[in-house]
This record gives C-alpha cells, sequence and structure tokens, in this order.
C-alpha cells in the first residue's frame, strides 16, 4: 500500500465527511503537536488556503510529501492522538477499517489495530525521508561529474496525447474516484452513450490517450478476459451459499440476468443508496451509534457472519441477508428496476466482507481502489461499481 492509499483508507473511515483539502488539513493537524508558541498554520502541512492544490495532489498520489513536511510530520507526530481518533470510531467503522487494511494483506485485529496504523504511518515518514535523501544525494554526485549527461529525454507519450489524456482529467476533476469505472464502461458497452458523460468522453479517446489518463490517476489498465462477469459472479453464487447468506431463494440464476438488467435502467437516479431499513443488533457498545433498530445492508451482512452462533442476537438478524430482502422488500412482486437496484447493492455489499470470512490463500492484491458505493448517482454507476467488487475479489 502507497501512503496516498493510506491516506484515503484514514479519510473513509475517519474522517469522510469532509473535501479533501478540509481533510488534509483536519487529519494532520490532528495528529501532530504543535511547539508551544508556534502558529499552526504556519508549521502543519496544508493549514494554507494556498496548500488547496499542493494537498490534493498529495493525496491522490500525484506528487510526495515534501521534505519539509515530512520532517515537520514525523518530528511532531502524536501518536496518542492518531490512537484516540481512531478509537473513537465505532465498533463496525473500526472493523470495516480492519477489513480494508486485509484487503491490502496487512492482518490486523481489534487489539493492534491502532498500533499498526500508527507504525505504518511512522514508516510512510521514514520511507519518503529516505528517498528524499537518496535523491538529494543522487544530484550532487551528478553535479560534480565530469562526464556530461545526456538530456534527460520526456516520456514517450507524444504532447498531443498527454494533452488530451490531461484535459479529461481536469475536466472529470470531481469525479476522480470514479474514473475507473471507465474501463468497465468500456467493457461492457463500448458503442454506447452512457448517462454520466464523462464514460462516453473517455470512449470517445484513443487507446493511447486513454491508457496515458489511466496513468495520470495512477490507475492500471485492467485486462478482462470474456466473459468474466459470468464467471465471477458463478464464484460468488457458491461463496454466499458457503457463508449461509442466502437459501434456496436465489435470484441470480440465468447468469444473473436481473443483475445485468441494471443496464436497462442506467438513468435512473439514486436518491439514497445506503438504505437504512435492516434489522440492527443493539449492544451497549453499540448503543451511541444507533439511535433507531435500523441499519444498512453492509451492517446487516456483517452482523449476521458474526453473530452467528450467538442465540440471543440471532433473534434480531437470524435470517439470511438475501432471504430477508426477498421477504421484506417483496423482490418477488417490486418492480423490475427495484429488483436490480437491490441485486447491485447485495453483490457490492457482499463482495466487501467475503475475504474475511472466506481466506483465499492465493489471492493478489490488486494495485487499485474500487469506487465507493456512496459515489454511485446513476443506476449506471452503481452496476459498474457492483462489477468492480466483482472483479476485484475474484480476478
Amino acid at each position: 500500500m502507497r501512503f496516498f492509499e493510506f491516506l484515503k483508507i484514514c479519510k473513509a473511515y475517519l474522517m469522510d465527511d469532509m473535501s479533501v483539502h478540509d481533510f488534509m488539513s483536519a487529519f494532520f493537524a490532528e495528529i501532530t503537536a504543535c511547539d508551544e508558541g508556534d502558529a499552526l498554520n504556519e508549521t502543519c502541512p496544508f493549514q494554507k488556503i494556498s496548500d488547496k492544490s499542493k494537498a490534493k495532489k498529495v493525496f491522490y498520489g500525484e506528487r510526495e510529501l515534501s521534505k519539509k513536511d515530512a520532517i515537520y510530520v514525523k518530528s511532531h507526530f502524536d501518536e496518542e492522538a492518531f490512537m484516540s481518533l481512531i478509537e473513537s470510531r465505532p465498533d463496525y467503522i473500526q472493523q470495516n477499517l480492519i477489513d480494508e487494511l486485509k484487503r491490502h494483506k496487512i492482518e490486523v485485529d481489534f487489539s493492534m489495530l491502532t498500533q499498526k496504523m500508527c507504525s505504518m504511518f511512522r514508516e510512510y515518514m521514514d520511507d519518503i525521508l529516505d528517498r528524499k535523501t537518496e535523491k538529494q544525494i543522487a544530484k550532487v554526485i551528478k553535479e560534480e561529474s565530469d562526464v556530461p549527461t545526456k538530456q534527460i529525454v520526456e516520456d514517450s507519450v507524444d504532447s498531443e496525447t498527454l494533452k488530451l489524456a490531461r484535459n479529461f482529467c481536469i475536466d472529470f476533476e470531481e469525479q476522480r474516484d470514479l474514473i475507473i469505472l471507465c474501463q468497465m464502461a468500456k467493457y461492457i458497452d463500448p458503442l454506447h452513450k452512457h448517462v454520466r458523460p464523462m464514460y462516453t468522453e473517455y470512449l470517445r479517446q484513443s487507446e493511447e490517450v486513454q491508457r496515458e489518463i489511466m496513468s495520470l490517476c495512477n490507475i492500471p489498465m485492467l485486462q478482462f478476459e470474456e466473459g468474466w462477469e459470468y464467471k465471477y459472479l458463478d464464484m460468488f453464487r457458491d461463496d454466499i451459499k458457503r457463508l449461509e447468506l442466502v437459501t434456496e431463494k436465489d435470484l441470480l440464476y440465468d447468469g444473473g440476468k436481473y443483475f445485468h438488467r441494471a443496464k436497462r435502467y442506467a438513468e435512473i437516479e439514486i436518491d439514497e443508496y445506503n438504505t437504512r431499513i435492516f434489522p440492527v443488533v443493539h449492544t451497549k457498545c453499540m448503543a451511541a451509534l444507533f439511535t433507531s433498530p435500523y441499519g444498512d445492508l453492509l451492517n446487516y451482512i456483517d452482523e449476521y457472519l458474526y453473530y452467528q452462533g450467538n442465540e440471543e442476537a440471532m433473534k434480531t438478524v437470524g435470517q439470511p441477508p438475501f432471504d430477508w430482502m426477498i421477504d421484506n422488500l417483496g423482490l418477488l412482486s417490486c418492480p423490475e428496476e427495484d429488483l436490480t437496484y437491490w441485486m447491485c447493492v447485495f453483490i457490492y455489499s457482499a463482495c466487501m466482507i467475503i475475504p474475511r470470512e472466506i481466506k483465499k490463500e492465493k489471492r493478489i492484491r490488486n494495485d487499485f481502489s474500487i469506487p465507493q458505493i456512496s459515489d454511485a448517482k446513476y443506476m449506471e454507476d452503481l452496476y459498474y461499481s457492483a462489477l468492480m467488487a466483482l472483479y476485484e475479489l475474484y480476478c
């Protein structure tokens, strides 16, 4: 995991309700202790309004934390403050953070979560400073050498390709977290005018420009084998049956036709993807979090698996999640667009939990992140995100 990926995880699970710049400013202020008499906005990174662009570039991996900032953060790192920030999050958020780390092949549990996060952060600062030092040494050696150096050739990408790719990234900067879905849109329907203009604009670009767009965004070009969306869906069905998330009432038959029919309803806007209608197990430690007896589907799946064997808790979440949806949401008789919506939400949500429950010995960590489901504005976004969750889990 690279530093910018670590920052994205911290934002998602510790300070999600902020813009990128506000997060970067608040996060570094939270975990660093000012020297007595220092003005915070003169010392801690990203406090100045002028730092907004720099903060975004660091957050998205377009540039490194500067040596000056890394030195300050390392020398002022407040480990207790960082640990308190993590411990202040509800138990289920901490569990989701643990699951996310495990997706990056970082084994951790509740007892060591805060210590692991702190040690990782210190290692990132050390690594940044080590690389900065190496570059400085190399620069000195180069300047002192009597051997003339050849002019460094610019990247082999031609200027027009680079210009088009940069313009694309600028035009769709606010949708950056969804850019990886452009590749899914191309695989599923490369000759289609999509609801989201970004997907259509990506399809209009040459393959060279498309590759450069992904390169600028630090996203690998994905390789899709023909028919993978059906193959991986079959693997997914095997796993949810093994975990007893569904019984015989499986609506993913015929290659998941009701899931893939989301393409028919691509233009439907999603008002509130995170519908909080699912039963929640109330415990003393969770009482402050849940003021109502309901939560979202991800929480229901998580609790159903976590409390298996707990007779009292299973009175609340004792029904397999897919079965609960069928019985309580009327999936056997509801409009087809509602059914496709719930198929997408279920697949995405279950894919977040399956890696924790079923250890996949040969699974290789992928060097990309799937979008948050909360970023989906249209049904096509949700469908592509669910497909990406399947692909990320089984590819």
